[in-house]
């Protein structure tokens, strides 16, 4: 009887037997996010830091909070290449509620980027294996 049993659980595994949608369990909050998902069509990039296509996507935010290559400053100097280093890859926790004294420094030069800011993105994302990421907040009225 077990045997019988433990062959019909396998077969049901490997064909895929699935429960029923009717008999599943549905979160109306991921319905209505499912329902009205954006959709982004990127442009492709023929190499590297081709201007004529998308070179991010839209990301997680473990993109930048957890990024130990992301610093977390304070502005208390006449320039941002002095201002104190709070932490080096800050997290959510690390943000929150911090007034507007406080910003996240990426490596490179936003005034002359060159492909640093591009070339740093994508080979953080594919370390972390990041995937294009939306994010949906459903508030009730």
């Amino acid at each position: 009887m077990r045997a019988g049993l433990l062959g019909l659980l396998l077969i049901a595994v490997l064909v895929g037997v699935r429960p029923s949608a009717a008999s599943a369990q549905t979160d109306p909050a991921q319905e209505l996010a499912d329902r009205y998902v954006p959709v982004a069509v990127l442009r492709d990039q023929t190499g590297p830091c081709d201007r004529n296509g998308e070179g991010y996507f839209p990301a997680p935010v473990e993109s930048v909070l957890g990024n130990p290559d992301v610093a977390l400053k304070i502005t208390d100097s006449p320039s941002s290449a002095t201002d104190t280093i709070v932490k080096m890859g800050p997290t959510a926790q690390d943000i929150a509620n911090l007034d507007d004294r406080y910003y996240l420094d990426f490596p490179g030069n936003p005034r002359r980027p060159g492909c640093t800011f591009e070339t740093d993105f994508k080979e953080y994302a594919a370390e972390q294996g990041l995937k294009p990421t939306t994010y949906a907040h459903i508030v009730v009225d």
